[in-house]
């Protein structure tokens, strides 16, 4: 996750993370917890920062995927949270991670977001809804 491990690196004092209380609605549930960064996409890479193994990920399954970091409550965690970036690996239990066609979001206040790398003020809930087969591309 490039950029965004090199930040976390530079955090000395966990009360510097910025933290975000979320809950979220999948098709199997409603989940919550605090988060410090989260991606929605269907891609290998999210802005060059967030690398995702590409033998899980399906361009035409219908699904996203969904990678979302839980806030380190200390400096183990923390640790956990900077192993699984620089080695790319969402597999410890500091991350979320799982497909789904639809995500609800609700935070407690406005969040702000990016879409393809533009910048969004923020909302304090965000439906994301795979339309998967929308478009017909004739060749």
């Amino acid at each position: 996750m490039g950029h965004f491990a090199y930040l976390l690196s530079g955090v000395t004092d966990l009360s510097s993370l910025k933290k975000y209380y979320v809950s979220y609605e999948i098709d199997s549930g409603t989940y919550e917890g605090d988060y410090i960064f989260g991606s929605v996409s269907n891609s290998t890479s999210v802005a060059g920062i967030v690398k995702i193994d590409p033998n899980t990920v399906d361009l035409s399954d219908g699904l996203f995927e969904v990678n979302l970091v839980k806030y380190p409550k200390n400096l183990i965690e923390l640790s956990k949270v900077i192993s699984g970036i620089t080695s790319s690996d969402f597999s410890g239990e500091m991350f979320s991670v799982f497909k789904t066609a639809n995500i609800k979001f609700n935070m407690s206040s406005d969040i702000p977001w990016t879409l393809d790398g533009e910048y969004y003020q923020g909302n304090s809930s965000i439906e994301i809804k795979n339309l998967s087969r929308a478009i017909s591309l004739i060749k």
